[in-house]
């Protein structure tokens, strides 16, 4: 690493009543100005017409693997920074946890704040640990993992869903790429309720 690392920076804004993006980021952006680091904005959103966007997820991934560390409140930003294997500093901004605490508890990623308790202690302690050895190494590690666990490339495709259809895991019909649907598990009580309507 060098002597100033290159953080990246995603983040979100105003999504809904449960969501907390805005003060995540009145939280996030003063503390980032802070910190002896090259900051770098890197929107997960592609965009082909906006020259400060990356097009593809190739690109995203690219920019992405030159990073000492992400900082992000968005789903993609944690998932593709670990897939190239770069340690991230993710929050949650969803009250009670949401789809970023889903995936980072799937990835078993530890640095991971919620949004509605952020403080910068906790982000100067996760700040430290992401930009440590350790976790460079275990963001290395989760990379081999989703790896394993990742669909093939396009030109493997067609082969992966003939295995996953003749497996029963993909519907016919479609080319196989479409999931194939079970029936939903409802409660008693919204058993009930519907049998009232």
């Amino acid at each position: 690493m060098s002597a100033t690392p290159a953080v990246g920076v995603a983040l979100t804004y105003g999504q809904g009543e449960r969501r907390h993006h805005d003060s995540v980021a009145g939280v996030l952006l003063p503390w980032l100005a802070g910190k002896d680091c090259a900051r770098v904005e890197a929107d997960t959103r592609l965009a082909y017409d906006e020259w400060s966007h990356c097009r593809t997820p190739d690109q995203y991934l690219s920019l992405v693997g030159r990073l000492d560390a992400l900082v992000t409140d968005r789903l993609h930003g944690l998932v593709l920074a670990l897939r190239a294997g770069v340690p991230v500093l993710a929050v949650d901004p969803v009250r009670g946890g949401a789809k970023v605490s889903a995936q980072a508890e799937v990835a078993r990623w530890p640095a991971l704040l919620p949004g509605e308790d952020l403080t910068t202690e906790l982000l100067d302690h996760w700040w430290d640990w992401c930009l440590s050895p350790v976790g460079a190494a275990t963001a290395r590690r989760r990379r081999a993992r989703l790896s394993r666990t990742s669909r093939p490339s396009a030109a493997a495709a067609p082969e992966y869903a003939a295995r996953r259809r003749t497996a029963g895991c993909l519907a016919p019909g479609d080319g196989g790429t479409r999931p194939r649907r079970t029936p939903a598990v409802r409660s008693p009580a919204a058993t009930r309720i519907q049998e009232e309507r």
